[in-house]
């Protein structure tokens, strides 16, 4: 490679170098602050802030979705009850608070909204009525800050300086029995009880998600007043946020304590319907439809002739055989159509009763009967003995 070539890569790195070392210094570098959107945490954990500025401050702030936890409660610290509390406050877990209380716990609880509040109960602590709220005329409005905010001052045992918090729409409490140590109110009535009960201590508030929550504790002194209140009683305890309860139902416990039943009585259910149910194989042919002879169509008739009415049945069939033999008897004698049934049978008999073999007298009674045998009286010589009597009979006449 040839020098000149050398020396004009040397030169235009130079050029490169020297370029971008004038951009990055002659160039002010100003940082900008933009709104992005919410995390994911943040939609669904509207405590998100308070929990890390907790962590922050070297004081965990716990969670706690599971009504289990109920049943194990710290020796000593804080429990912050916010409202949606109810099927979780039972009368068992209601007594157990009031002892936990007692014996140096710093219970906090928010006053439940539709007025079903046991644990405040207990206390004789409820909520007033919801007053009809107003903007503040003239007042400064800041960046996220409501006309509707309505200010309260605490001042406590323990602070250098009152504190100013602003709540949007605080509803007021009061305690029907006990006189609290201190209170504080906003216009609308107190927001804030305090109450001591044995070696511990009850703090009732108005609202939590108003005064931490994600876009309400930058307001005023909202964070430094929570953090006050979790620091009154037990200022190195832990902190338990008892958000949102999530009671077991029952199918989550028999799905968590009797799993085997369940399987046993599935089992159960799908043998029995197993057992109940058709058994499908394959598909059978479609019966062909033979046509019947007209000898079945006549022995069909006959049976069903034969089966009204008892004996009538009988009766029709003797008749038809009767007059079938007389109308062939009368091919040769027509004038054996203008006698009587008594006289055509004694006619029949006397010219058969030679040739055919059977007795005149047989003849007679199959034919019609004499006028002192009945009808009765051929019935019992038998169908089938008669019916064969008429056959040779009429086999004679041809």
């Amino acid at each position: 490679m040839r020098s000149s070539t050398i020396w004009g890569i040397v030169a235009c790195l130079a050029t490169v170098v020297l370029t971008a070392s004038f951009i990055w210094t002659g160039f002010d570098h100003i940082p900008y602050t933009a709104r992005t959107d919410p995390d994911t945490k943040v939609l669904v954990n509207p405590y998100l802030a308070w929990e890390r500025m907790g962590d922050a401050l070297g004081r965990h702030v716990e969670p706690v979705k599971d009504a289990a936890r109920l049943d194990e409660l710290p020796a000593r610290g804080v429990l912050i009850f916010d409202s949606d509390r109810f099927r979780a406050m039972n009368k068992e877990h209601v007594a157990a608070l009031l002892r936990w209380t007692n014996s140096g716990g710093h219970l906090i609880v928010v006053a439940e909204s539709d007025g079903k509040d046991p644990l405040l109960d207990a206390f004789g602590v409820v909520r007033g009525d919801t007053p009809v709220f107003t903007p503040l005329r003239g007042a400064p409005q800041a960046l996220g800050q409501s006309s509707f905010a309505q200010p309260f001052t605490l001042l406590v045992a323990g602070i250098d300086k009152p504190l100013r918090g602003e709540l949007k729409f605080p509803v007021p409490i009061k305690s029907l029995r006990l006189v609290p140590d201190w209170a504080t109110s906003t216009r609308s009535g107190p927001v804030i009880l305090h109450f001591t009960r044995g070696q511990g201590a009850l703090t009732v508030l108005s609202t939590f998600s108003d005064l931490v929550g994600n876009n309400e504790i930058t307001r005023s002194d909202n964070a430094a007043i929570a953090w006050t209140l979790v620091n009154l009683v037990n200022p190195e305890g832990p902190i338990l946020l008892f958000s949102h309860l999530h009671v077991v139902s029952l199918w989550e416990w028999l799905y968590g304590s009797a799993w085997a039943v369940l399987l046993a009585a599935g089992i159960l259910l799908v043998a029995g319907i197993w057992r109940a149910m058709p058994r499908f194989g394959p598909l059978a042919a479609a019966p062909t439809h033979e046509r019947r002879a007209l000898a079945d169509h006549l022995s069909a008739m006959g049976r069903a002739v034969w089966r009204v009415k008892e004996e009538e049945g009988l009766r029709y069939w003797l008749q038809c055989a009767r007059r079938a033999v007389i109308a062939r008897a009368a091919m040769r004698d027509p004038s054996l159509m203008r006698q009587t049934p008594a006289e055509q049978a004694r006619r029949i008999a006397a010219r058969l009763a030679g040739t055919s073999g059977v007795d005149a007298r047989q003849i007679r009674l199959a034919l019609a009967g004499t006028s002192t045998v009945s009808e009765g009286s051929v019935a019992r010589e038998g169908f089938a003995r008669v019916i064969a009597i008429l056959q040779r009979v009429e086999q004679h006449l041809k």
